[in-house]
């Protein structure tokens, strides 16, 4: 099997850190662990200041329209805890923390080596709130155990951040693209608007299971989400195959966070609790 590292030069590490940078300071937002034993995606959100949140298997039903709000709470269970996606070769996907949580918000869907298209999206308001980090990022091809990934942000950024992720095959992954220089940049173009978005292109080492898939990480800059401006998180991924999902007359499922979550002692009492300690 050949990878086309030459015709795409890939970022490849065990372990992102994607971060923005706003004047002089750096935020840290969340990371992508590749493990290298199995192949299994890691999203962790470590850096968070709010840690009381809303964790759900969430349904599209095919009776509903959309677009339509969709309620965290149905299928859901609230934590104190910042939590990790994990998508497993075998299509098992699930929010976890050892030691902290019980694995019970999870599903099965498509086995990783099968898995293609929009993989996750992960959406802020408030970069300020995430840890900030002291040092710039190193842009580098070579494979490494940690990189960080940083998106420079207009200095009084105020707005609200959508990160998209997408696994694709590396021979796809030129097809809406166009590389920057010699760096790790990539400028992703929307085929039906011809907009163009900041982006990354991220793989395992090449020793790694999947060495021939990547993710394409790029940033939407978005509206202010919450109508006081607050700080939120919200995570979706595990989605069904590609067919279901862009089928109106199918149901389909997915796995969803927000943080933080108004009255938690209330909806601890409602819908329960995934944490150890309850």
């Amino acid at each position: 099997m050949k990878i086309m590292e030459d015709a795409v030069p890939v970022v490849r590490a065990e372990r992102f850190t994607i971060a923005t940078k706003i004047g002089q300071y750096f935020f840290k937002i969340f990371q992508i662990h590749f493990k290298k034993s199995d192949g299994t995606i890691i999203i962790d959100f470590p850096y968070y200041k709010q840690c009381s949140g809303l964790l759900c298997k969430a349904t599209l039903s095919d009776k509903v329209q959309y677009p339509s709000k969709i309620d965290f709470t149905e299928g859901g269970k609230v934590t104190s805890q910042l939590v990790k996606f994990s998508y497993h070769p075998d299509g098992n996907v699930h929010f976890s923390q050892d030691r902290k949580i019980f694995t019970q918000i999870r599903k099965r869907t498509v086995p990783l080596k099968g898995a293609y298209g929009h993989f996750f999206t992960v959406q802020i308001n408030g970069p300020q709130d995430f840890k900030i980090h002291p040092r710039g990022s190193k842009e580098t091809f070579r494979p490494a155990k940690r990189r960080h990934l940083v998106f420079e942000l207009p200095d009084g950024f105020n707005d609200s951040l959508k990160f998209l992720g997408h696994y694709l095959h590396i021979s796809e992954v030129a097809k809406n693209m166009v590389s920057v220089g010699k760096s790790a940049w990539y400028i992703f173009i929307n085929e039906s608007t011809g907009e163009r978005y900041p982006g990354f292109i991220i793989g395992p080492p090449l020793d790694s299971p999947f060495p021939d898939k990547v993710l394409l990480i790029r940033l939407v800059m978005i509206p202010i989400m919450t109508a006081d401006n607050s700080s939120c998180l919200t995570f979706v991924g595990g989605f069904d195959a590609h067919e279901i999902v862009t089928d109106p007359t199918k149901t389909t499922t997915f796995l969803g966070l927000l943080y933080p979550t108004e009255d938690f002692n209330v909806m601890k009492k409602r819908i329960g609790t995934v944490d150890f300690s309850q």
